[in-house]
């Protein structure tokens, strides 16, 4: 390491070194290199046995390095730091551009510098969201761009993004206006049409008959000057004479206008049109040959039928819209509707009144209101609350099945639960019960799965040879095994020691070792607390039960004269079996434990 020199040249031009170190104290540092120590200008830094000044590589430090936006400067007492280029300042943020922000809540560099969310967007903790007031909604383009709207009253936005009403311009349609109210487009018809299929989107399709404007439509029989090709000898028979005049209804023609000889009788029924007939038989002019051309309505039907004078056309048979009775296909005629209100309609529909279209025969729902408010979600019906549902256009749709663990739609958080009531835990065990607030099945912490009824059982036992019997019985998820053996010594009293869980109790019994026992297996927790109940079988003969744990701690030891409570508490976390051993035959009955 070469070392530096600090000399002072003197006037007579000679120079001295002997006190470069203490006369240049005040400008130069002392650094410990690997080497040695060194020395380096008052303001460098010491990094790596060279002289370093600060800069954006090295500010205030070695090796801090300034990050983009950021430049070293002086703050204090000779101290660097790295700051925002932009403003010079310290940043307990991040430097951008544009100077320190803080790039969870700043929208034009959100998440990084230069990230700008744009219009109608916000920075939060989880990047750029759509920001819009309260009572407006967020709509996107097909660029991404965000847009505030009112979805309640935006003819180009109604109930939803992107659905807009139909184009009142439009000639096609025959609208006077068209806006949007609550979410839901509305329509009003020009003058001459109606909407006849209650299709907004086709706007008003039907036109309304106008008699006296010389156009001839469905019902008209004539109109002005027009009638639809038909001679005098169509409206009153062959032969006829004159020009026919159209009354004031556009339902015929005036009588006068067309003269027509006297028909002869003795020729009507000879299936062809004499002088004077307008049919015979089943022989029709061309123009009036079927009940749409008769009466002018392109929907009629039925059968058109002669007058047995041939003077005139009976349309009694023929059925269209507009004869003031509902029949065929038709939902309506006039003032005759197959059902008055909205809701008898459909169930969509909460209230209104219905009416009837025009030239259609069916129902107007102008005046119905929806049954429910759109977009508004909640429960699936009592008879099948396993789904949510949400509101569109006037009925209920399902969005969400509830899943086998959840089965159940809890209406306060619409969300799907395990259980809403204790009935719902039926599947999980006789003795689980809903937690309300969780709405979760639980079992009970007290556990008896054995219990007999009384000693009655004791009248069962009879003799047996020498033998032993083990149960194994599964009693819950707070005790893993209940298991019972049995040991007989060669007394007959032990044949009815089979167990029987429920409803009958057990016998232990010793005259000689070993003994009987009844042992609780693989305890979850050795915290809690073993009851039964013990009665001496043997009322002139002393017994006794001892209670132990983990093969041979002794917790309690009973002298059992006649019907005894026992209970036994045991404190040992760590305890896995527990087990009641008899000395004597002792009747135990009423087993339970009960877990801390």
């Amino acid at each position: 390491m070469k070392r530096l020199g600090l000399c002072i040249l003197l006037a007579a031009g000679l120079s001295s070194c002997a006190d470069e170190v203490n006369n240049a104290s005040d400008w130069m540092v002392s650094c410990a290199g690997s080497s040695g120590t060194y020395y380096c200008m008052k303001g460098q830094l010491c990094c790596d046995d060279r002289c370093v000044d600060p800069g954006i590589y090295n500010c205030g430090g070695c090796g801090i390095e300034c990050k983009k936006y950021e430049t070293c400067q002086p703050i204090y007492n000779g101290n660097y730091a790295c700051v925002c280029d932009y403003d010079l300042g310290l940043c307990s943020g991040t430097c951008c551009a544009n100077g320190c922000t803080d790039l969870t809540t700043d929208s034009s560099n959100c998440g990084a510098c230069g990230n700008a969310c744009g219009e109608n967007r916000a920075c939060s903790l989880t990047g750029c969201v759509d920001s819009c007031p309260s009572t407006l909604s967020s709509c996107r383009d097909a660029q991404g761009n965000v847009t505030c709207v009112d979805i309640y009253n935006d003819p180009k936005n109604c109930g939803a993004c992107g659905f807009s009403c139909p184009n009142y311009n439009n000639p096609e349609l025959h609208l006077e206006s068209s806006y949007c109210s609550a979410g839901v487009c509305q329509i009003v018809c020009r003058v001459g049409y109606d909407n006849a299929d209650n299709n907004k989107d086709n706007g008003c399709e039907q036109s309304v008959s106008q008699c006296q404007n010389h156009i001839l439509e469905p019902g008209e029989v004539c109109d002005g000057d027009n009638f639809g090709g038909k001679t005098c000898a169509d409206f009153v028979g062959a032969g006829a004479t004159g020009t026919p005049q159209c009354n004031d209804t556009c339902t015929g023609i005036i009588s006068t206008s067309c003269k027509v000889p006297d028909a002869n009788p003795t020729l009507c029924g000879n299936d062809r049109l004499d002088e004077g007939e307008v049919c015979d038989g089943t022989l029709f002019p061309a123009n009036n040959d079927t009940c749409t051309k008769v009466l002018n309505v392109p929907s009629a039907t039925g059968t058109l039928s002669c007058s047995s004078d041939c003077r005139t056309l009976d349309t009694s048979q023929c059925i269209f819209c507009g004869d003031g009775i509902v029949n065929g296909d038709e939902e309506c005629d006039g003032t005759q509707l197959r059902v008055k209100t909205c809701a008898e309609y459909s169930s969509k529909y909460g209230s209104g009144n219905l009416s009837c279209a025009v030239q259609t025969c069916r129902y107007k729902l102008d005046e119905c209101t929806s049954a429910c408010k759109e977009n508004v979600k909640q429960c699936a019906t009592q008879s099948s609350p396993h789904s949510i549902v949400q509101c569109k256009s006037g009925e209920f749709s399902e969005v969400q099945k509830c899943t086998s663990t959840a089965p159940f739609c809890d209406p306060d958080t619409l969300s799907c639960v395990e259980c809403l009531t204790t009935a719902d835990c039926s599947s999980k065990g006789t003795n689980a019960t809903c937690d309300v607030t969780t709405h979760t099945c639980k079992l009970p912490s007290v556990v008896s799965q054995y219990d007999a009824q009384g000693f009655e059982w004791l009248s069962k036992v009879s003799g047996t040879p020498d033998t032993s019997y083990t149960k194994v019985y599964k009693m819950s998820d707070y005790v893993s095994d209940l298991k019972f053996t049995l040991i007989a010594t060669g007394r007959r009293d032990l044949n009815g020691l089979n167990i029987v869980i429920n409803g009958e109790g057990i016998v232990l019994y010793t005259d000689q070792k070993p003994s009987s026992n009844i042992t609780v297996s693989d305890l979850t927790s050795g915290l809690g607390k073993m009851t039964f109940k013990a009665k001496n079988y043997e009322k002139d003969t002393s017994a006794s039960v001892t209670i132990a744990v983990d093969g041979g701690t002794v917790l309690d030891k009973k002298k059992i004269s006649g019907l005894t409570d026992v209970s036994v508490d045991i404190n040992n976390a760590t305890a896995k079996t527990f087990v009641i051993t008899s000395v004597g035959r002792v009747a135990i009955d009423d087993l339970a434990w009960t877990s801390k």
